[in-house]
């Protein structure tokens, strides 16, 4: 199991990938729409990507993130052993990144994105 990315809410898009990109040398790695707006996607070579989520500024909660995501050999199978009272979203193919996902909580109620690689 490993930590694949933390995504975090943002009010203006242009100003995080500045920062980002080029104040902290992270590079784009991925768009991806979903709930019709775009998330991107910033990583350092292999390491922990950090997907930047647009919001309303009355939903940024610093403090707080928008989900984690770790990857997993089953995700069918920890979805079973969690109960569908856990699973917020899915699980369902990201077609595009060939990934099989769902969105669960941990005991304290934060989100936890599971991934699972399609072969």
């Amino acid at each position: 199991m490993g930590l694949l990315h933390a995504a975090i809410d943002v009010t203006d898009m242009d100003a995080t990938t500045e920062f980002y990109g080029d104040v902290l040398g992270f590079e784009p790695v991925a768009e991806l729409e979903a709930g019709g707006v775009t998330n991107v996607f910033y990583g350092h070579g292999d390491e922990m990507e950090i997907q930047f989520v647009p919001a309303d500024e009355s939903d940024v909660d610093p403090s707080g993130l928008n989900h984690l995501a770790v990857d997993v050999d089953d995700v069918d199978a920890l979805v079973d052993e969690l109960g569908e009272d856990r699973v917020e979203r899915g699980p369902f193919a990201v077609d595009e990144f060939g990934l099989y996902v769902a969105f669960v909580t941990d005991p304290d109620g934060y989100v936890v994105e599971i991934i699972q690689p399609q072969d």
